[in-house]
């Protein structure tokens, strides 16, 4: 509220019309006023096309206050119990406002215990893919380096089945941990083609 939303966002020279709305690391974000995310809002979708919000991890307040304000919700949760119980209940009010779409990161089949897998089957809501551990990526995010290429390669393919889903086609979810549903997203499809779009884009550059 104290400098316009452009002076405030950083461009990224690698990529042209891609821009970041750093977050501030002192703030409290359950002092912030709806009011105030409204407006900001509302001046971004004058700005961009397409906007991602990065939300707090859980069902945290101000992600309440958020949603009111999207189109789509991606939910990234971890394979680790507290990761699933948190996401289980966030899924269920989340799916009543928007298309909702879950995903699992940083899973490996040979690291599943029976309660997860259970866990994972007995939750109502079809997951719409994972991404499996890629300790390259760990190890370039260590040393705080870019991508190599065999890594972004490894990163695209487990991505590449998640964009088409997100596209309305039916990808089955991982059989390993997944073994009697099969992602339907047909009824979750986004409301504006600009976020279709988007993904379609994503799927060529893959």
């Amino acid at each position: 509220g104290y400098i316009p939303l452009s002076e405030a966002i950083i461009p990224i020279p690698q990529y042209p019309n891609l821009y970041i709305l750093a977050s501030s690391l002192q703030k409290n974000f359950s002092t912030l006023d709806p009011q105030q995310i409204q407006t900001m809002m509302n001046h971004a979708l004058d700005l961009f096309d397409l906007i991602i919000l990065d939300a707090p991890a859980g069902a945290d307040p101000i992600l309440l206050q958020i949603v009111h304000h999207c189109d789509a919700a991606l939910l990234v949760s971890h394979p680790y119990l507290p990761s699933l119980r948190s996401i289980d209940k966030l899924l269920g009010v989340l799916k009543r406002e928007f298309p909702t779409y879950w995903i699992i990161n940083r899973i490996s089949a040979n690291t599943i215990s029976p309660q997860q897998r259970d866990y994972l089957k007995n939750m109502d809501f079809p997951l719409t893919g994972s991404i499996p551990e890629i300790p390259a990526l760990l190890k370039d995010q260590a040393e705080n380096e870019p991508l190599h290429h065999e890594t972004a390669n490894s990163l695209f393919k487990a991505l590449h089945p998640i964009a088409l889903a997100l596209l309305g086609k039916k990808v089955s979810a991982p059989q390993e941990i997944y073994e009697e549903k099969e992602s339907t997203t047909d009824s979750l499809r986004p409301k504006k083609k600009k976020w279709k779009e988007f993904i379609a884009n994503f799927v060529s550059w893959s």
